[in-house]
């Protein structure tokens, strides 16, 4: 009778990066490329040295491997290696909990820190931008509204740009209680500055580049007179305190290309949807009725053409995804991908560099009061 082989559970590898040259041959060996152990052993190339390698440093002298075939299949496997050994890290519990990890902790307060003075820059050159659009804003004897198909169609409703900023408001709450709970709150909120900056700071240029005529005739925009610099800089900070919303009391004309009420539902609505669980349809659906409907009123109290809000919309969620597509990716990164996201992405590349293998999971608790009731996605 044949004997049946047992099956067993094999030894666990330890984490690459921890490997001997003597591993780093054997492993070679496993996947069917021994005849380069030698030159691996002669070059040193222990398991950190080896996750650091990467296509090019094959072709290239000391290694200087002849044959294509074997150049791709080592890469591919290193690939894979890496991506092995970011996982082993997170449950051997390796970086799997930034919140406990006190050097990480305080970089990423640091990063926090960096994001909020980028994003108080932003607002400020946002309202000295609004100052000088309010001072080249189309004088309405001469530029009447341009055609719109949703203006020209739709009556004014008075009271929708209040209740816009309403609803932006919000959803600025239920994103700052999503903050309170989360347990990666630093870094949600470090990525929500960010991006928010950078959405904002685009605004500027399309500002300055191109005024349209204003969309409504019930709007009173004159020309802004300011002779001194320090005028026009009182008026720019008055803007900034009152973040350019009409519930602080604050009027502004000119600032058309793009929509800032817009941007601001838009980001706040992915936020909420990415960091809150994915189980949670329903309550998905009506944060993005909150947005649509915001959108809807900026449309129907005629403050913005509908292409105002269709550019806000697509900027604004494009650079979201970008930079959540590439802050996923970064742990896997080979050192000359990350070379490229830093020349390319610099904000992604210093905001997410301590982001861990395996992202941020939606872990819920509440700091200081009951750390022990947790809630994961």
């Amino acid at each position: 009778k044949k004997k049946k082989k047992k099956m067993g559970v094999s030894k666990a590898m330890p984490p690459a990066n921890t490997w001997s040259v003597g591993e780093v041959g054997r492993w070679l060996s496993s996947k069917g490329l021994g005849e380069y152990c030698r030159l691996f052993e002669e070059q040193k190339v222990d398991g950190e040295a080896l996750l650091m390698l990467v296509e090019d440093d094959f072709r290239k002298p000391p290694l200087s491997m002849p044959k294509v075939g074997d150049i791709k299949k080592i890469a591919k496997n290193i690939d894979t290696l890496r991506e092995q050994d970011a996982v082993t890290s997170c449950l051997a519990g390796q970086s799997a909990n930034p919140i406990s990890d006190k050097g990480t902790r305080s970089r990423q307060l640091v990063r926090l820190v960096a994001a909020a003075a980028y994003c108080c820059l932003s607002i400020f050159t946002t309202s000295f931008s609004l100052v000088a659009a309010h001072e080249r804003v189309p004088h309405t004897d001469y530029y009447p509204p341009l055609p719109d198909l949703f203006l020209d169609n739709v009556p004014r409703i008075p009271w929708a740009f209040a209740a816009s900023e309403v609803f932006i408001l919000s959803l600025g709450g239920i994103l700052i209680a999503l903050l309170v709970v989360h347990r990666a709150r630093i870094a949600i909120l470090t990525r929500f500055l960010a991006i928010s900056a950078t959405v904002f700071l685009l605004r500027c240029v399309t500002m300055l580049a191109t005024s349209l005529s204003v969309p409504g005739a019930h709007l009173e925009c004159q020309q802004l007179q300011l002779s001194s610099f320090q005028e026009k800089l009182d008026r720019a900070l008055t803007i900034m305190m009152g973040l350019g919303s009409t519930v602080f009391g604050v009027e502004t004309c000119g600032d058309y290309m793009f929509s800032g009420h817009c941007t601001g539902l838009t980001l706040l609505a992915c936020f909420i949807c990415e960091y809150t669980p994915a189980s949670w349809a329903g309550f998905h659906r009506i944060i993005w009725m909150l947005c649509v409907f915001g959108i809807f009123c900026i449309l129907a109290a005629h403050e913005h053409y509908s292409i105002d809000c269709f550019v806000g919309f697509y900027i604004s969620s494009r650079v979201f995804a970008y930079y959540h597509s590439l802050a996923y990716q970064v742990s896997t990164m080979t050192p000359s991908q990350w070379k490229r996201l830093g020349m390319w992405f610099p904000l992604v590349a210093y905001f997410e560099r301590y982001t861990p293998p395996n992202g941020y999971s939606n872990t819920y608790d509440i700091p200081y009061f009951a750390k022990n009731i947790r809630y994961e996605d």
